[in-house]
């Protein structure tokens, strides 16, 4: 039996990966997905990255990244991928000002995480 929740949850990581954000958005406000879309975008991948790590990355769109941190736990905000970085800091090494303030309103203590680098 294939698990459902598993299947959702690296679909999302791939569509987000893919810059797919048509198909993101209709992940985020599928009916079946909803309940479990929390557990969904705390999911990794290979790298140590969340969705919220890979909205930023891949440059989403702010509809996508404000979906997102909506239902994101303080733990996804501060997490660290492989390279010691979170999500706030592959915003800035992106350049994506915009996002800052948004990821900085969900959760200021992701400034206070050290960069490992």
């Amino acid at each position: 039996l294939i698990d459902r929740n598993k299947m959702s949850d690296q679909k999302l990581i791939e569509t987000i990966a893919r810059r797919r954000w048509n198909a993101v958005r209709s992940l985020l406000n599928d009916e079946q997905t909803k309940e479990s879309l929390p557990e969904i975008i705390e999911t990794t991948n290979d790298h140590g990255e969340n969705a919220i790590h890979l909205a930023c990355k891949r440059r989403a769109p702010s509809d996508i990244l404000l979906s997102l941190l909506s239902l994101s736990s303080e733990k996804d905000l501060i997490s660290k991928n492989q390279c010691g970085q979170t999500p706030l800091l592959l915003s800035i090494d992106y350049c994506r000002d915009d996002d800052i303030p948004a990821l900085l309103d969900t959760c200021s203590r992701a400034a206070a995480i050290p960069d490992r680098r």
